[in-house]
């Protein structure tokens, strides 16, 4: 087997950088995290937990529309209950924005009213780029969308949580579902930049970890006309083609494989994965390839549960009702307010006690003395050390006739 690392003649789908398909922001231009200082100013508690949301408005971002329903639903499920540390939780609203400079404005309002914790982030990007100054202001930060690899080593001093899935489970996913199809031999398709080179590096790694050889093929960012990468990546012979696109690129590069595959009818239609960049897309792009492509695609994305109940609705509501449950679950473990105890407890929140759904359910087993295992309405979340759920529910999707994304099914993977 060729190294999957050298194997470069040229195919690339751009994943973007932000947590969910239908965003069309840009994919960040860097490989490195950044850097924080080793010393967080220290927040001292004050007996009143206070959290603030940095989330975008509902015309702002597809996400706009739950994420900050559900965030403030669960607050007011937690003072309900009788809140944390005998108090109310106090909530300060902040816009995400549309810029990076909004999202930094809006965090430095947040800070000025000396909040403990934050809810947001939505955007990878603006993660990636005002994460470190949010740890050096010593709060904790709770995103429920940022899904971008380059966050999986941030150094975060422990104070960055994540109710959605990295990037790098989603990987381990899609190499899970390129074993269930038997096959011998898999190729990768991904954009030449720092986003899609990590995403493609994963995915490499996972299949090779499954004994599956793998041939990787990337396209340039400048790159017009792909149909000879295409044709690279199909000739090879794999069974599976994984491609990593968004909106805009994975069409492109499926309309490239359609036009080789009309031209070379010899050639075998192998199965053919895609990311959760590929989810919403155009219909009319998906229904102009040849049906028997279009019907040989499946995706692969993290369950974005719509709706809990009877509202909030939006797109990953959930993953917001569960930053805000778990933090208040975890001040109240901590009996402090304090960003960095409660950061001690996120963990053991949820993992290995016994199994509750609501705050008013939870709590009274805390303060009984016992271990609890918080599982909100999106199902298990069990978040590991470094912050990040180790389990994830995926949708298992295709495409029909009208070129509309459908759910076929579930995986649920789990990293030990």
């Amino acid at each position: 087997m060729r190294s999957a690392r050298l194997v470069t003649t040229g195919l690339a789908f751009v994943l973007v950088a932000t947590s969910c398909s239908d965003s069309t922001e840009p994919t960040p231009d860097t490989a490195d995290p950044g850097t924080t200082s080793t010393t967080a100013v220290s927040r001292q508690s004050d007996g009143r937990l206070r959290i603030g949301f940095l989330l975008p408005r509902p015309g702002d971002s597809p996400l706009g529309e739950g994420v900050g329903a559900a965030a403030e639903l669960a607050v007011q499920l937690v003072n309900d209950a009788g809140g944390v540390l005998g108090r109310d939780v106090t909530v300060h609203e902040r816009i995400e924005g549309i810029t990076l400079t909004d999202t930094q404005q809006a965090f430095d309002q947040l800070i000025d009213v000396d909040v403990d914790v934050v809810i947001g982030p939505t955007s990878s990007l603006n993660t990636i780029a005002e994460l470190g100054t949010m740890v050096d202001s010593g709060v904790l930060t709770c995103s429920p969308t940022a899904s971008a690899l380059l966050l999986d080593d941030f150094p975060d001093n422990g104070l960055f949580f994540r109710t959605i899935p990295s990037d790098s489970l989603q990987a381990l996913a899609l190499a899970e579902q390129a074993e269930r199809t038997g096959t011998r031999k898999a190729s990768v398709v991904y954009f030449d930049d720092a986003y899609g080179r990590g995403l493609a590096n994963a995915v490499t790694d996972e299949l090779e970890a499954k004994a599956i050889p793998v041939e990787v093929t990337r396209v340039g960012a400048g790159d017009d006309d792909v149909r000879a990468e295409a044709a690279s990546a199909l000739s090879d012979r794999s069974e599976v083609v994984i491609v990593l696109g968004d909106t805009t690129s994975g069409p492109r590069i499926l309309a490239a494989m359609g036009s080789v595959l009309r031209r070379n009818t010899e050639l075998d239609i192998p199965d053919v994965l895609v990311n959760d960049g590929l989810r919403g897309v155009n219909p009319d792009l998906m229904s102009e390839l040849p049906a028997d492509l279009r019907t040989a695609v499946q995706g692969v994305g993290p369950t974005a549960t719509r709706t809990f109940g009877s509202e909030p609705r939006g797109l990953f509501a959930t993953n917001a009702y569960d930053c805000a449950t778990v933090i208040a679950l975890a001040a109240l473990e901590a009996d402090s307010d304090d960003p960095r105890a409660i950061a001690a407890q996120m963990t053991s929140v949820t993992n290995d006690g016994s199994v509750c759904r609501r705050f008013s359910d939870c709590a009274p087993l805390l303060e009984a003395g016992l271990n609890i295992d918080y599982d909100g309405p999106g199902g298990s979340l069990d978040l590991g050390e470094d912050g990040d759920p180790r389990q994830a529910r995926f949708d298992l999707f295709t495409f029909d006739g009208r070129g509309i994304d459908t759910k076929e099914a579930t995986l649920v993977v789990r990293r030990e």
